[in-house]
């Protein structure tokens, strides 16, 4: 699989959390980023993570119900133990704002993925600001378009900042959200906040359980997954 123009080779690790710098979206940069995951997802590894369910849920059509069940069932297993990793790992960076990636619940959530792992954020730190934003979730089912065939102007305009009206005296932003894909999620949150006055040399981290490497074209997940249950 031919990895994507960063290739991680600006890669590090700090207190658990695989770093780079990096463009986002990674399709046409705009700004950088400090990007943190715990785990990543690929062609390669699509079994190895109990956080794999974050992108099965997004992808469920490609997968077989089982399948999506049984990755259900590692990441509720787990999810107690991923939070305490990730706050702990959150606890070294370096934010005057929060925000929150939003997103849409489904039908086995009571949180979206994103609001359970910001929850962690805010736990570490009750007292920071943060920015709140809101999705348009009747829009993105209609359109049906997710964060690997989005356009960062179509994310755009279909979240909104709730609060606050200015946000020009912070310098450290920290987004969380679940999954990392092509990043335009965080590009689309970041013009909102630089249109209410986040000065362009504000630092940003984005911080997320789980990183998606790109797919290779028209790829196979069938074969890909027989030949994955084949081994266990």
């Amino acid at each position: 699989m031919e990895e994507p123009s960063s290739s991680l080779t600006n890669q590090s690790q700090v207190s658990g959390f695989k770093v780079e710098r990096l463009g986002i979206p990674t399709s046409k940069p705009e700004l950088e980023v400090s990007l943190r995951w715990m785990e990543i997802y690929s062609d390669k590894n699509i079994f190895t993570s109990d956080l794999r369910y974050l992108q099965f849920r997004k992808r469920r059509a490609l997968f077989k119900e089982r399948t999506v069940n049984e990755a259900m069932a590692h990441y509720e297993r787990g999810l107690a133990n991923h939070l305490a990793q990730f706050k702990a790992y959150l606890r070294d960076v370096e934010s005057d704002l929060l925000a929150v990636a939003p997103s849409c619940y489904d039908a086995e959530a009571k949180k979206t993925h994103s609001e359970v792992f910001g929850d962690a954020a805010r736990a570490l730190r009750p007292d920071r600001p943060e920015a709140v934003f809101v999705k348009d979730c009747d829009a993105s089912r209609k359109t049906d378009a997710g964060e690997e065939s989005s356009t960062v102007d179509r994310v755009y305009t279909g979240i909104k900042i709730v609060e606050p009206r200015d946000v020009s005296r912070y310098n450290h932003l920290l987004i969380v959200d679940d999954v990392f894909a092509g990043g335009k999620t965080a590009a689309a949150m970041v013009r909102h906040l630089r249109r209410i006055g986040l000065a362009e040399h504000a630092q940003i981290t984005v911080a997320v359980p789980l990183r998606v490497m790109p797919s290779k074209p028209k790829i196979d997940y069938w074969k890909i997954i027989n030949e994955q249950q084949q081994k266990q």
